[in-house]
Formats: structure tokens, sequence, C-alpha cells
């Protein structure tokens, strides 16, 4: 769900190829990245301060953001 307080699930159709996410704040600091291996990924954010943030999935040819909200 977004925005949330716990877990966000992350899934997407298809794979992309050498991807890796990215989760980022406003000011554009990588707070956390991770290789993919699947294309569904669940993600804890409890730790993380309200605000928003972007998820940005980048493969070697495709790149994806996303805008995410924790309470």
């Amino acid at each position: 769900p977004n925005p949330s307080s716990d877990v966000v699930t992350i899934e997407f159709t298809g794979m992309i190829e050498g991807a890796v996410m990215y989760l980022c704040d406003v000011q554009g600091r990588i707070l956390l990245t991770k290789v993919l291996e699947t294309n569904k990924v669940l993600l804890s954010v409890n730790s993380f301060e309200t605000g928003t943030y972007f998820l940005s999935i980048n493969g070697s040819k495709n790149a994806i953001v996303k805008q995410i909200i924790i309470e």
C-alpha cells in the first residue's frame, strides 16, 4: 500500500536485466540499495522517518521511478 508505515510491496511485470533498486529521500540521498533477483520485493519501511521518498529501479536498458509515502 502507498502510503505505508510498515511494508511496501514492489512488483512489476517481467524482469529488468541487471536491475538495482534505490530508495532516495527528497534531497536525492540514497538510503537503500538492493540488487533485484525477482520481480517482487517486500520492502520494510518502518525504520524510515515519515515523508516522501523515491523508489528507482534501474536496469541496463530501462529505469522506473515511483514516489512512495511513509506515514
